[in-house]
């Protein structure tokens, strides 16, 4: 009772306690709210000395602080307060931790306190722990503010915990964007424009520079990966040593397992390894006692299965089976020798299936004389190597001598506790590994370790350093990433360290000369070995081949048998003579036939050699008197003779075949380490040039920034001295010249504050320049940089306060639409060096998407079209279509070559250089002259002329092909009415009809029409470009002479309207370019341009082909995915979207030219 009344007393004074703390709070409050901030702390703090144990005094005080930070416009004053805010939250969560509103507060003092990514993660911390409170306490009893009670007041707990937890999740979500902002603005820092890289060497005339950067990245690019494996023979670079070895055996040498003569032995499995390579000591290689053995068989129970062995078959089988040992020396010592010999044969890897199944197979053969079959299979004895022990002393002799033949054969040593003999010496060739890891970026830039920043690559602990494996793709993002802390001497020390731009070309060049020197080596020992691999194929096939003509002899043998025993009729003969006649009846052959025949000689090799065996065993029976060689008077003893000879051969044979083996795993064991030799000579890095040309680079770049702040600080101390008396202008002077003369052993560490801002990333500005304008803003950017490095006082008109803070950025842009990733359904097409098919190519492409055209061409049979040429253009084109519309199912996926078409056009004109093969020609021309082809294949009449490449005319009444079986004028085809009716005096002129394939636009008068008529669409800008095309009424026909805009009727409309985009130059400007871009669009209504159709034409881009300088680029439209493809011959890349399409069209000023559009249905 005495206990409860004191805790009842006790209840009652701490709730009369913290009634008295919040009158005292609110008190401080009332003096907030009539703005006497000082008075509010004033008491806020000695509340805190007086209630340390109180949360809500210390978050009260905690929002006085934010609320003065928030007003104040001093950064040092704002930060203290920001400091004081967030030491007060820190111990109101610490004395309530199960306060919501506290975790609230602190999270977001956290927040505007926070400048780096340390303190960013520490808002998160806090929010995630505010969010784990599984009870939290009543927010409204936390906080004394008369605002949010008011708001407050009429809500229910729920929704007043819900409101904090919104807020601490608002809170986590900005941090982590926040963090994830400064990484890439570290990141953006360390990056260098690769157009910039370029034109430094370019200025300093270091050529070959230039053209390693050039390379390297193309290289990059394609296989996202700076590592190379160079092959030596001719200078193909691969991403992977896998490529260049099947380069180097396909290409060059000529290796293939599949047109050897024979196939190759496989090696071994890794059971069987294991097994045969354990140590004697472990006890796996004693042997059994036979007679106990056998009794154990047939007293175990006969319910167990050789499944239940298999399932054992990675135990130890003597543990498993508990197999009674015995001690016969003899066994013993045979056994480690056939071990050992296993292990030789393994070390050197020449033991094959073939071989372990010659062992296997007579063991078997053995052990089936004293147990029977049934027994070994339900123990699983044929399965495991542990049959072996079951042999006696004479067989385990026998498979020792047939394993030293194996061995002797090769002559391998019997060293067995020795490593594989695998030798990787490279002839003393230095390598050089890389520690930096350098990135490529959007293609455009390079972006550095920031390893750099962190001291981790100075000389010191270069060598410690973890070494990357070479990859281009920057590194993942890392939520928990440390924040970088700047070592600028670090910095200066990797920057000065290392050579030259020309000692580390020059060390380049040799290290390229020396390795494909070493690699043409180790080529010429891969083809003697090769040599060696062809020549031991050949013998074991003739083995092989022998092998099959002693069967053949014996199944004739047995069928003479099985005569003898069912045929009373029959007249026997012996073997002997059976072999002679078919002897005979083999010379007959071969002497009358025309071609040699090498099966015939085979047998005639196996028949001479079976009866000159039989012969000698039939000698050495008649002169011995042994009882075991007389026979009976139904036994003939030439038929014994003729098949125990038989049987020799054979074993002789299968002796020769599994010899022939282990030779030829012995030579493929060689050219495996010539390879890995090869591999190892053939390994280069990019980066091993370009770290030292980026480091040159950037040296460059801020002496150059050094200089100009140096000139600039001068200028002003200049102009100082000119307001100042001589005597103070000579004082200056002086102290000048001494302050510059101490400061040059500051000059270096100075060169890297420059680029480095007040968080320890580099600021080396935006490094591509590419006008004038962003050259002066790059100016700007630079001087800005050098002022807040060097803090110029008072002159620095771009200079920032050392303590301002940079604004916070609350949201982060992103991109909405991933970046899906498609398999391209159409593969690329060949274009090697000299061929110059890129112009044959895209128009290839272009009408392999159009759906309309590649159904209707691949449907028609090849047999019933007139054949166009020598080689027949149609037939080539039908083969490179097909090849594109089968290439998906192709596991080699290799690009189709279209040299037969281009023969083929080549052909047409002999006596001209039109289409001729290496030679550049216009992508527009030989869609004409293929259009004129499919029109002489599949109609009979008069061709569309070749002189003319853009369209075709004829005079007359009548249009060019009337024929519907012509597929290039049923679907691409437009027969047109052109006439002129003149506005001033009525008469009709210049009237002509013709058939069109194209719809020919100059691309300035398009451009013009753009500005002009900014809002109007594609296809109304087309009807604008051709009425401004306007001629005079014919005089000729009685006209005035007045100027009139043409009129073109067109009848019916195409399946395909074709548009071709005449420009003035091959390399028009940018401006040019994206002003033509803007006029085009995916959809257009050719009912607008031809008002005779009506509108509701509408057709949708499918291909869109460019060029740049005299190269073709194709965009093609992919249905199935939803998105454009670009096609740079052989090489096929997904775009994404129409607007994707323009970007890289601007970017690598690609010209269109002509562009499909298939009708909409």
């Amino acid at each position: 009772m005495g206990y409860k009344s004191r805790s009842n007393a006790s209840n009652v004074e701490n709730e009369e306690s913290d009634d008295s703390i919040r009158i005292e709070c609110d008190r401080a409050l009332n003096a907030r709210r009539q703005g006497n901030y000082r008075r509010a702390l004033k008491r806020l703090n000695t509340l805190c000395r007086r209630y340390e144990s109180s949360a809500l005094v210390h978050r009260m005080q905690g929002s006085i602080h934010a609320e003065l930070a928030e007003l104040n416009d001093d950064s040092d004053a704002r930060e203290w307060h920001l400091k004081c805010a967030v030491a007060s939250g820190r111990k109101a969560v610490a004395l309530s931790p199960n306060s919501v509103e506290y975790a609230q507060f602190y999270a977001s003092a956290l927040w505007e306190l926070a400048d780096n990514s340390e303190q960013y993660n520490e808002v998160i911390l806090e929010c995630e722990r505010g969010l784990s409170i599984q009870c939290p306490s009543d927010p409204a009893k936390d906080n004394l503010d008369l605002e949010k009670q008011i708001t407050i007041r009429n809500t229910t707990l729920q929704r007043r915990i819900r409101f904090e937890r919104r807020t601490l999740e608002d809170l986590l979500d900005d941090a982590k964007k926040e963090i994830s902002y400064l990484r890439n603005k570290r990141r953006e820092s360390l990056k260098v424009g690769i157009s910039v890289l370029k034109a430094h060497f370019i200025s300093a005339k270091i050529a070959l520079a230039v053209d390693v950067i050039s390379e390297a990245i193309i290289f990059a690019k394609e296989k996202k990966t700076w590592r190379f494996w160079g092959c030596c023979v001719c200078d193909k670079k691969f991403g992977h040593f896998i490529k260049l070895r099947e380069h180097l055996l396909n290409d060059h040498i000529g290796f293939s397992p599949d047109k050897l003569p024979c196939s190759l032995p496989k090696p071994v499995g890794p059971y069987w390894i294991d097994m045969l390579s354990r140590d004697i000591g472990n006890g796996t290689w004693k042997p059994v006692d036979i007679s106990a053995a056998i009794s154990l068989m047939n007293n175990q129970p006969k319910q167990q299965s050789s499944d239940s062995v298999d399932a054992d078959r990675g135990k130890d089988t003597h543990q498993a089976h508990k197999w009674p040992l015995s001690d016969d020396s003899e066994r013993t010592q045979d056994l480690e020798r056939i071990h050992c010999l296993f292990r030789l044969l393994l070390k050197h890897k020449c033991l094959s299936k073939s071989h372990l199944k010659t062992v296997l197979a007579y063991t078997m053969r053995e052990l089936q004389l004293i147990v029977p079959s049934s027994q070994l299979m339900i123990h699983g004895l044929n399965k495991m190597p542990h049959c072996i022990h079951f042999l006696g002393n004479t067989q385990l002799r026998w498979l020792a001598k047939f394993l030293e033949d194996m061995a002797n054969c090769c002559s391998l040593k019997e060293d067995p506790d020795e490593l594989s003999p695998v030798d990787h010496n490279m002839g003393g060739i230095q390598t050089i590994t890389v520690k930096e890891r350098l990135s490529l970026t959007n293609d455009s830039y390079l972006l550095l370790d920031d390893r750099v920043l962190k001291g981790e690559l100075k000389s010191s602990l270069y060598d410690t350093a973890l070494a990357h494996d070479g990859s281009t793709s920057p590194p993942a993002d890392d939520d928990h990433e440390e924040e970088v802390v700047r070592d600028n001497a670090a910095l200066l020390e990797w920057l000065l360290s290392g050579c030259s731009v020309k000692e580390g070309l020059s060390t380049w060049m040799q290290l390229m000369e020396i390795r494909k020197s070493k690699g043409i080596e180790y080529f010429h020992m891969l083809e003697e070995e090769f040599k060696q691999l062809e020549i031991m194929c050949d013998i074991k096939y003739g083995h092989l081949s022998y092998g099959k003509a002693l069967q053949a002899i014996e199944v004739m043998l047995t069928e003479e048998n099985k005569k003898r025993e069912t045929d009373s009729v029959f007249s026997p003969q012996s073997y002997m003579t059976l072999l002679r006649k078919r002897q005979e009846e083999l010379v007959k052959r071969e002497t009358g036939a025309v071609t040699f025949s090498a099966g015939r000689m085979v047998e005639l090799d196996a028949i001479s050699n079976i009866l000159t065996e039989a012969q000698a065993l039939r000698a050495n029976v008649e002169s011995e008197d042994d009882d075991e060689w007389k026979v009976d008077e139904d036994l003939d003893q030439e038929d014994t003779c003729v098949a125990m000879a038989t049987n020799i051969q054979k074993d002789q044979n299968s002796k020769e075949v599994l010899i022939s083996d282990v030779r030829i795993m012995q030579i493929i064991d060689s050219m495996h380490q010539v390879e890995h030799k090869c591999g190892s000579v053939s390994l280069h890095d990019f980066r091993i040039v370009l770290v030292p040309l980026l480091r040159s680079f950037l040296q460059a770049h801020l002496e150059k920034l050094f200089d100009k702040a140096l000139a600039r600080a001068q200028e002003d101390e200049a102009l100082s001295k000119n307001e100042l008396g001589e005597e103070k202008n000579h004082e200056a002077t002086l102290e000048n010249k001494r302050q510059i003369e101490e400061g040059h052993k500051l000059i270096a560490q100075q060169k890297v504050d420059q680029c480095l801002g007040d968080n320890g990333s580099m600021t080396l500005g935006p490094l591509q320049v590419d006008d004038e304008v962003d050259e002066e803003r790059f100016q700007a950017d630079l001087r800005i940089a050098v002022c807040r490095s060097f803090a110029i006082e008072a002159q620095g008109d771009f200079c920032m306060p050392a303590q301002q803070k940079e604004p916070k950025r609350l949201s982060l842009q992103k991109d909405s639409r991933a970046n899906d990733k498609i398999e391209p359904y159409v593969m690329g097409l060949q274009n090697d060096v000299g061929e110059y098919n890129c112009f044959l190519n895209v128009i290839i492409q272009s009408l392999w998407h159009l759906r309309e055209f590649r159904d209707e061409f691949l449907s028609r049979p090849t047999s019933v079209h007139v054949h166009v040429g020598d080689p027949c253009v149609i037939c080539a084109l039908f083969n490179v279509l097909t090849a594109l519309s089968t290439a998906p199912s192709d596991v080699q996926r290799k690009a189709v070559s279209p040299t037969q078409l281009r023969i083929a056009l080549s052909n047409l004109y002999p006596d001209s250089n039109f289409f001729q093969e290496s030679q550049m020609n216009d992508a527009s021309e030989v869609l004409a002259v293929i259009f004129d082809c499919l029109h002489q294949s599949f109609t009979i009449g008069s061709a569309v002329s070749h002189c003319e490449s853009e369209e075709s005319k004829c005079a007359g009444s009548s249009w060019d092909c009337t024929n519907n079986t012509c597929i290039a004028h049923t679907l691409f085809g437009m027969d047109i009415d052109q006439r002129m009716e003149c506005s001033n005096c009525g008469i009709q002129s210049r009237q002509l009809k013709y058939t069109s394939f194209f719809r020919n636009i100059n691309a300035s008068s398009l451009r013009v029409m753009k500005t002009m008529h900014s809002t109007s669409s594609f296809d109304e800008l087309l009807k604008l470009v051709e009425m401004e095309d306007q001629l005079a009424c014919d005089p000729e026909a009685g006209g005035c002479g007045t100027l009139n805009h043409i009129h073109h009727i067109l009848s019916t409309p195409p399946h395909v309207f074709t548009i071709v985009l005449g420009w003035q130059t091959t390399s028009e400007s940018l401006v040019d370019i994206s002003a033509t871009l803007s006029a085009l669009a995916t959809v257009i209504d050719i009912g607008v341009l031809y008002q005779s159709l009506g509108p509701g034409k509408r057709y949708c881009l499918i291909s869109v082909v460019c060029y740049c300088g005299l190269h073709y680029y194709c965009f093609a439209y992919n249905h199935e995915h939803d998105r454009w493809i670009m096609f740079n011959d052989n090489r096929v890349k997904v775009v994404g979207l129409w607007f994707d399409v323009l970007t890289i069209c601007e970017r690598g000023l690609l010209q269109p030219q002509i562009l499909f559009f298939e009708a909409i249905k």
